[in-house]
């Protein structure tokens, strides 16, 4: 795998806001260009792996430190041509507890940065960073279970475009994949429509669970979240894992 040891600019081709207009924590998602002298090696954007991301201004005299997030796309990128990589960031918001007023100056940085930048913008980034988590495609029918809140289901996002989007003739997914996501309501799932799709085309090999903890209650009249989820399904998800 190619690390890249120096920052380089990308090119923000898209941006897709990814939450309800009504809902004040907003997410988005970003699709990022690369120059082709960076993708020396394909492997470069592998599924479970982080980009590092930084931006130019900073506070006098203190640099910012580079932020980690997931990649949400596979090596060939959401438009199939291997240039890109997905990134799935939420608006850290800051309110004050005593106001209940947003309090700006303490806002997260790169995030709003991120969640700010329009088409066309260029972004220093550098990785990936830590390590890499592939699939095991010498084996194409095992059991996958994948667990998430919030932004966390990003690299999922990669792992399920490589089982059930892209058409490869070296790797067919014969096996299960059992997600189950955590969020607050259902209005601010991420990439609903596209893992519902999946559901829908192969009902074999995709389960899909959700815990809604304003929306849903679990066995004790608590709110759901997704642990309490998981223990539903306690007896058949101990059975795939053993």
């Amino acid at each position: 795998m190619l690390l890249l040891s120096l920052f380089q600019l990308v090119t923000n081709v898209h941006l897709q806001d990814l939450s309800s207009s009504h809902i004040p924590l907003d997410c988005v998602c970003l699709i990022f260009s690369f120059h082709l002298s960076l993708i020396s090696n394909r492997r470069l954007l592998s599924w479970s792996s982080s980009l590092a991301l930084t931006q130019k201004t900073s506070k006098p005299g203190a640099p910012h430190n580079v932020r980690l997030y997931s990649i949400a796309s596979t090596r060939y990128g959401d438009f199939f041509d291997g240039k890109t990589a997905s990134l799935c960031v939420r608006r850290a918001v800051y309110y004050d507890p005593e106001t209940g007023k947003e309090d700006p100056s303490k806002n997260g940085v790169c995030s709003n940065f991120l969640c700010d930048s329009k088409p066309g913008d260029k972004i220093q980034i550098t990785g990936p960073s830590g390590k890499v988590m592939l699939l095991p495609e010498n084996d194409p029918n095992v059991t996958h279970i994948m667990i998430a809140t919030g932004t966390g289901v990003a690299p999922y996002r990669g792992y399920l475009r490589r089982m059930f989007m892209e058409n490869l003739p070296n790797y067919k997914f014969g096996g299960l994949d059992w997600l189950f996501v955590g969020v607050a309501n259902t209005d601010i799932l991420l990439y609903d429509d596209e893992f519902n799709k999946y559901l829908k085309d192969h009902p074999d090999n995709f389960r899909f669970d959700k815990a809604l903890s304003r929306e849903q209650k679990n066995k004790k009249g608590g709110k759901m979240y997704v642990q309490d989820k998981i223990e539903e399904y306690s007896q058949r998800t101990n059975h795939v894992m053993t």
